[in-house]
């Protein structure tokens, strides 16, 4: 899990298959020593993990991405700049095993990531 070593949760509130989040980039993280030296970015497949932990945590139960019908990168994060980002995302239960999730990572006005994608239950 990447919780805890290069995120922690601030806030997260769940209600009506709707979950927001905030969170805070540990930009302590050793990832970022080698994504980018001098040039810090928040890697885009950590960002995809942190929707299916939260998602998970969430839930209750763990999950696991099937399929990504859309994944958009739009801005970098610079956690030396961008350390407090929300995650904002909906899901509607295809069965009872499966779900449908539309996400997206912002701070403020800047819109960092947005993803349609399909989970499983673990």
């Amino acid at each position: 899990m990447l919780r805890d070593y290069l995120y922690e949760i601030l806030l997260l509130k769940h209600l009506d298959q709707v979950i927001d989040c905030d969170i805070r980039i540990l930009e302590k993280c050793e990832i970022f020593a080698g994504h980018f030296p001098g040039k810090p970015i928040f890697p885009g497949f950590c960002m995809v993990q942190l929707n299916q932990e939260i998602l998970g945590e969430s839930l209750g139960f763990p999950v696991q991405l099937r399929n990504a019908d859309q994944l958009k990168f739009l801005k970098s994060i610079d956690p030396r700049v961008t350390n407090q980002v929300a995650l904002h995302l909906s899901y509607n239960w295809i069965d009872t095993d499966s779900l449908r999730a539309a996400a997206k990572i912002i701070s403020g006005q800047s819109v960092f990531f947005k993803m349609i994608a399909c989970f499983i239950r673990c």
